[in-house]
């Protein structure tokens, strides 16, 4: 796994030329951790992503109590007031 190690700490983008010049194992271990760090980005990504709506949800449900008007609200959020509305609906699930 040292090989394979090397690659996964510099998470490195070769071109083809490179590519041709690593040896089968080092090929291997090289495409193994592409897919290791596009896993991880798109953790990251979705971890962001869920991150963002709680907070949005959280500045609504806020503001609702606070007595905001919905036009408010949507300033705010920067969201439409059906996606506002669509968020006050999933809260009362």
């Amino acid at each position: 796994m040292p090989t394979q190690e090397k690659y996964l700490n510099k998470f490195i983008i070769l071109n083809e030329n490179e590519l041709t010049i690593l040896s089968l194992e080092e090929r291997m271990a090289y495409e193994d951790s592409l897919k290791y760090y596009r896993d991880i980005r798109n953790v990251e990504n979705t971890a962001e992503e869920r991150g963002k709506l709680l907070n949005q949800t959280e500045v609504i449900k806020n503001s609702l109590s606070e007595g905001l008007s919905m036009e408010i609200i949507a300033k705010i959020t920067k969201l439409s007031i059906e996606g506002i509305q669509e968020i006050i609906n999933s809260l009362k699930k």
